[in-house]
């Protein structure tokens, strides 16, 4: 299961949990963190990362702040994680969108080196994406990746 935004024709951002970073670890810090594919389509070319950038417990973040997209107003703030590969963004206004920023690690590879610690952000409009198919896709993947 991934957690997929679109922007179509040309834009898509996938986000995959492919296991725990330390799989025997049951320590609560260690064996939290999460292996997280992301493949990005963009009009500037595709790219993907593989990195530990996301722990258990904040995948039930990323459940509330999607849920704060089915309000009138939106979430309050971005959904930010303790790496900052990811961050998320809601745009309000009359056509909302949702921003992903990748910096870091999960950079496109046409950055330079300095550029890749600000990153570059893809900007969807929510109306491409359906809120509650995108929570019912995290809650699989809290299902499939408690925190222990």
């Amino acid at each position: 299961m991934a957690l997929i935004f679109r922007a179509p024709p040309e834009l898509r951002v996938e986000l995959e949990i492919l296991g725990y970073q330390f799989p025997e670890s049951r320590e609560r810090l260690d064996g939290n963190w999460l292996l997280v594919r992301g493949r990005i389509q963009h009009p500037r070319g595709a790219w993907s990362f593989e990195d530990a950038c996301l722990t258990t417990f904040e995948l039930d973040k990323l459940a509330q702040w999607l849920q704060a997209l089915e309000q009138p107003e939106g979430p309050a703030r971005p959904c930010w994680f303790t790496e900052p590969c990811l961050e998320l963004h809601y745009l309000g206004g009359s056509e909302p969108q949702i921003q992903v920023h990748f910096s870091h690690e999960a950079a496109p590879p046409w950055l330079e080196p300095e550029q890749r610690l600000d990153g570059c952000q893809v900007t969807l409009p929510l109306s491409c994406n359906c809120v509650p198919r995108l929570r019912v896709m995290v809650d699989a993947l809290r299902r499939d990746f408690p925190a222990r």
